[in-house]
């Protein structure tokens, strides 16, 4: 999530974001991953594109790396940058990684600075499933959680709507 600025005092930044878009050709897929029998842009090939995109506009980036909150987590802010001074700042992309040694965190960080870089630029750099692998996961989370506490306070409202809605008939209501 983007940190809040005022937008009248980015007019510049702005314009060269534009500009940035016009010029922006999206990545082809360079690099394999062969656990998901899948291709994917690599942090370099979004860094590439980017770095074309940004000639002649005025636009650059910084990418910085902290560690979050007294935690072991790492985060990633990415700053887009304007020759004129503006600048916008994202808020941290943090990610825990499974295996907490040094390529653990490398491989965390990569793909956290890749992931933020693309959004923050609009570049699409991955295939765009329609959230169906999100969803599958989650569908599963849901249901398992709905089995052990049910939410009676959603069926309670749920038959409520369903009363309100059926009074709007009996009384003459043009529902």
């Amino acid at each position: 999530m983007a940190e809040e600025h005022n937008p009248t005092s980015y007019a510049k930044l702005f314009a060269a974001l534009a500009k940035f878009h016009e010029n922006l050709k999206q990545p082809s897929k360079n690099g394999n991953n062969p656990y998901f029998k899948s291709s994917y842009v690599t942090l370099e090939g979004v860094q590439k594109v980017i770095d074309e995109a940004c000639k002649g506009t005025g636009l650059s980036y910084v990418q910085q790396v902290f560690d979050f909150n007294d935690s072991q987590d790492k985060a990633v802010q990415t700053i887009i940058l304007h020759e004129s001074g503006e600048s916008f700042k994202s808020g941290p992309l943090t990610l825990t990684p499974q295996k907490k040694d040094p390529q653990g965190y490398g491989s965390a960080i990569t793909y956290a600075k890749r992931y933020q870089l693309a959004a923050v630029f609009g570049v699409s750099s991955e295939l765009d499933d329609d959230g169906n692998q999100a969803s599958i996961q989650n569908k599963k989370v849901t249901y398992q959680s709905k089995l052990q506490q049910p939410n009676y306070n959603n069926q309670q409202r749920q038959g409520y709507n369903n009363q309100q809605y059926h009074q709007g008939y009996n009384n003459g209501g043009n529902k």
